[in-house]
């Protein structure tokens, strides 16, 4: 595992302060869609760190998964 990849539900500042890196995934450009966010998280070792249930239902999909952190929180505004 190489860090986090935080999706886009998640705000770019959060409060968190973890022992590998963060990653958000603005970088991949505006609103990059679920796929292109599971394929960049596998190549790079990352753990997607999401409040969509998507991403959980997709480890089911896939032989080799990136591990996923699915975060069962409110909103987050004003963080």
């Amino acid at each position: 595992m190489n860090g986090f990849l935080f999706d886009e539900n998640l705000p770019i500042k959060i409060q968190f302060t973890p022992s590998l890196p963060i990653t958000h995934v603005s970088v991949l450009g505006e609103s990059p869609s679920d796929t292109k966010i599971w394929q960049y998280a596998k190549e790079n070792g990352l753990v997607i760190v999401s409040k969509d249930v998507d991403f959980s239902d997709r480890l089911m999909l896939d032989l080799v998964p990136p591990k996923v952190v699915h975060l069962r929180i409110g909103n987050m505004t004003g963080i």
